[in-house]
């Protein structure tokens, strides 16, 4: 069953920064403004679960799958995560 929500287009950094920092507030309980070069572990203070739960809400608006890739699991910052979902998207 397809997700009628679900981008079928590459996004915008802009667009990119709001879907992550809405699946932030979904994992972390609190807003939060995200930039490009913020860390996800560090700068976000992203324990595993709360990165998990992150990437699924990523995933779910983009349809495509971050959480069991070995590429999702070698990004640092939120622009490695932005390049990862853009050619996963193209990649379609």
């Amino acid at each position: 069953m397809s997700n009628p929500q679900v981008e079928s287009r590459a996004p915008g950094a802009g667009e990119f920064l709001t879907v992550l920092e809405d699946a932030y507030l979904q994992a972390k309980r609190m807003r939060r403004s995200i930039r490009m070069d913020d860390s996800l572990a560090h700068g976000l203070g992203l324990d595993s679960l709360a990165a998990i739960e992150m990437l699924l809400v990523v995933e779910q608006h983009y349809g495509i799958e971050l959480v069991d890739t070995d590429e999702a699991t070698r990004t640092e910052t939120v622009a490695d995560l932005y390049r990862l979902v853009t050619r996963l998207i193209g990649a379609r």
